[in-house]
C-alpha cells in the first residue's frame, strides 16, 4: 500500500474525537505515518510526516513533541529545542521538559539542564501521585532513576558534588536495579576521598552490569 492509499484508508477509518478531544483525521494519519518512521529510526521522513500533521493541527502538542525528538536524535539541538518549547507551552508535562534537558545536557548548558531535569522529576512525580493503578503504564521507578542520573551528571560538570550525590541517592531509591546512579556516586565518593563508600558502590554497579565499574575498581 503506498502512502496515498493509506492516507485516505485512515481518514476513513479515523475517530474524529480521541479521550473527547477534537481531533484532525488527516493530521493524525500523518501522525502516525510518523511513528512508523520514527520506530524504525527513520528520522527524516518522522520529521516530514510530523511537519504536515503540524501544519494541519497547529495546536496539537504531540507533532512538535515529537518532531523535536527526531532532532535531538539527528543532533540539531537548536531545532529540537524550539519543537520541544513549541509542545511545551502547549503541554507542561514530564516528556517535554524531559527532552528539553536533555537537549541542554548534549548541548553541554548544564546549568539549564538542571533546571528543565527538576522540572521533568516534579512532572513525574505529580502524575505518579494520581496514577495509583498505574493505568498509564510508565515505569515511574526506572523513569525517574534515569532523569536523576542525567541531572547527577550535569551537576558532575558543574563541580556541585554534594548535589549530584543527592540526585544519585534519589535515583538509587527510585529503582535500586539501574547501575549508573551507583557508578556515578561511587566514582564522586571516590574524588571525595570516601574510598569505602566508593567501593560499595562501585561493587553494586558491577553486580548490576555496569563494565566501568569493574574498570574503576580494578585500579583502586
Amino acid at each position: 500500500m503506498n502512502f496515498d492509499d493509506f492516507l485516505n484508508k485512515f481518514k476513513k477509518n479515523a475517530p474524529s474525537e480521541v479521550l473527547g478531544v477534537k481531533v484532525n483525521p488527516e493530521a493524525l494519519a500523518y501522525i502516525t505515518a510518523g511513528d512508523q518512521a520514527f520506530q524504525q529510526d527513520n528520522y527524516l521522513q518522522a520529521i516530514a510526516h510530523y511537519t504536515k500533521a503540524i501544519e494541519l493541527d497547529p495546536n496539537n502538542r504531540y507533532p512538535f513533541s515529537k518532531r523535536g525528538k527526531c532532532y535531538q536524535m539527528t543532533q540539531q539541538y537548536e531545532r529540537a529545542l524550539e519543537d520541544l518549547f513549541k509542545s511545551k507551552a502547549l503541554d507542561d508535562n514530564f516528556e517535554n521538559n524531559q527532552s528539553i534537558a536533555e537537549c541542554y545536557l548534549f548541548k553541554k548548558d548544564f546549568t539549564s539542564a538542571v533546571k528543565y531535569f527538576d522540572t521533568a522529576v516534579r512532572k513525574l512525580e505529580e502524575v505518579e501521585a494520581i496514577d495509583t493503578g498505574n493505568m498509564m503504564g510508565i515505569n515511574y521507578g526506572a523513569t525517574k532513576a534515569r532523569a536523576l542520573n542525567n541531572q547527577a551528571v550535569c551537576y558532575f560538570n558543574l563541580q556541585q558534588l554534594d548535589k549530584a550525590i543527592d540526585c544519585t541517592t534519589k535515583g538509587i531509591k527510585a529503582n535500586p536495579n539501574y547501575p549508573n546512579n551507583h557508578s556515578i556516586r561511587g566514582m564522586i565518593y571516590l574524588q571525595k576521598g570516601n574510598r569505602s563508600q566508593a567501593i560499595t558502590d562501585l561493587q553494586n554497579a558491577a553486580r548490576l552490569g555496569d563494565p566501568r565499574a569493574n574498570a574503576i575498581l580494578s585500579q583502586i
